[in-house]
């Protein structure tokens, strides 16, 4: 290799002998660092032309803005980084434990994670993409993938890259299987009710009891005070939630149970109860009474639906308590959730309109409603369509 020397009439390019040819080395300034010294670049190559082209492209984004500073950055830092300082002041715990998880466990040790952002390509995107469909579900891979797609938002608005490299890459579609909304029949039902144990302090039976009642979510049912009960009906003005709290350099980690917000205004609701409910509800609230005078160490904290100590009630308990009845009797498909869908059908089974079942059950839109119970409308609209028959 000769010495380096100065082309020429070329100003910041010089050149080299690599066997036996020149090789043309371009350098260009993007900035200075803490202590005012130039932070330079280089572009190289055996063609001068191609190099000079390159030198004053690179020139002109400097100039425009347009080249970052810390091009050496990896995606698993910068990953880690956004989430930490920008996402966990903004979500929720239980959210932030969802990109927690995602960089612990889909961006270590992926294709990704070592890579300079400024090297990322959409080969790498997709090569990526593979890893997490071979490692989790599909389910796993859309929600890691769409944070990794509004993390590259913010790299771009940052001038850390110029383009988006996930713009050509699609996932595969999930075929939506019919029975995605299944629900009990009413023999079913019956089947259930007459194993519930309604007739002695049991939290986990009432509360399955109230949700087939109310068609209130899992989250909504645990959060439930008895100031919610009144007027014969269930105000719905909260949720129930358990999270981890996350330090933040991601190495202490604290479980909390917590009451927040509910997503949607339009969650609010009051769902008002049938009286052979109320009685149930009133009845229960007796026994629970009487529990409490009888157990010393019970944390009065007017839950309707709480544990043996008084605190809330762990949500896997009435989804096992579904998910045994369902095995015993051969249910399949059937979980706690298929019960919020049970509720809306009787409620279509009995000619109520789709707006109030919308109002009841909290769907942000009418579209939802419908789009989920398509199955019980049409079979309600040919029941009514019958009604001709003596027409013709």
């Amino acid at each position: 290799m000769g010495k380096v020397k100065k082309e020429n009439g070329a100003g910041s390019i010089t050149y080299q002998i690599r066997n036996g040819r020149k090789y043309f080395t371009g350098r260009y300034t993007v900035g200075y660092d803490e202590n005012g010294k130039q932070i330079k670049r280089s572009i190289s190559g055996y063609n001068k032309a191609e190099v000079q082209t390159k030198l004053k492209e690179k020139t002109l984004q400097v100039s425009q803005g347009l080249l970052s500073l810390k091009d050496d950055v990896t995606f698993g830092d910068f990953f880690r980084e956004w989430i930490y300082v920008f996402k966990k002041p903004n979500v929720s715990n239980s959210t932030f434990e969802k990109y927690e998880a995602d960089y612990r466990l889909r961006i270590l040790g992926s294709p990704l994670e070592n890579v300079r952002l400024s090297k990322i390509d959409v080969f790498l995107i997709r090569k990526t993409v593979n890893y997490w469909l071979d490692n989790n579900s599909l389910k796993q891979t859309e929600d890691v993938f769409g944070r990794v797609k509004t993390c590259f938002k913010m790299a771009i608005g940052e001038k850390y890259i110029l383009h988006d490299p996930t713009y050509n890459v699609s996932l595969p579609k999930e075929k939506k299987l019919i029975t995605r909304y299944q629900h009990f029949t009413v023999e079913q039902q019956d089947v259930f009710f007459s194993e519930l144990n309604l007739t002695t302090y049991t939290p986990t039976d009432m509360l399955i009891y109230i949700y087939f009642a109310s068609g209130c979510r899992l989250s909504e049912g645990l959060a439930f005070e008895w100031p919610d009960f009144h007027d014969g009906g269930l105000e719905i003005n909260k949720q129930y939630s358990k999270s981890q709290i996350i330090s933040d350099d991601g190495n202490k980690r604290k479980v909390v149970q917590e009451i927040t917000p509910l997503k949607t205004i339009n969650s609010y609701r009051f769902v008002p109860l049938p009286d052979n409910v109320v009685k149930q509800i009133e009845n229960y609230r007796k026994l629970q009474n009487d529990y409490i005078k009888n157990n010393p160490d019970y944390v009065n904290k007017n839950l309707m639906f709480p544990n043996g100590t008084g605190n809330y009630l762990d949500r896997k308990l009435p989804q096992e308590r579904v998910r045994n009845f369902c095995k015993k009797h051969g249910y399949r498909d059937l979980t706690l959730h298929s019960i919020r869908h049970t509720y809306a059908t009787r409620l279509f089974e009995k000619g109520v309109s789709p707006k109030v079942v919308q109002s009841l059950l909290g769907h942000s839109k009418i579209e939802i409603t419908l789009n989920v119970y398509t199955h019980v409308i049409k079979n309600q609209a040919d029941q009514e369509v019958n009604k001709l028959n003596d027409l013709f």
